[in-house]
């Protein structure tokens, strides 16, 4: 992926731009990537990997504020350049995957 340097002659941009280009900001900075259009309709398994990240992000939502600045404090300490629902999901995603019979990239 590539960091940019002033997109789209402006200080920063995000969102797509025609079917060509996506901008986002991430804590690393700005990233640009070309836009890739899905073929065909999800698998099973795709549809299922959908519900355990919905429901991580669920779970997210659901706790409470102190609970979401622990996160958060953790990465600041950590000094990673990711949030703290980023953490929760690393934490998360292991049990989540293997309560769902799924399996993480990688893993066989």
């Amino acid at each position: 992926m590539a960091k940019s340097v002033g997109p789209l002659l402006s200080i920063e941009a995000h969102g797509q731009f025609g079917k060509g280009l996506i901008f986002s900001k991430r804590k690393s900075g700005q990233m640009v990537r070309q836009f890739h259009e899905p073929t065909g309709d999800p698998t099973a398994l795709q549809i299922a990997q959908r519900e355990v990240i919905a429901q991580m992000n669920t779970d997210w939502h659901n706790l409470t504020d102190n609970e979401r600045a622990e996160y958060n404090e953790q990465v600041q300490e950590s000094g990673e350049a990711i949030t703290g629902f980023n953490l929760f999901v690393r934490i998360y995603s292991p049990n989540a995957t293997r309560y769902y019979g799924l399996y993480r990239y990688g893993q066989t």
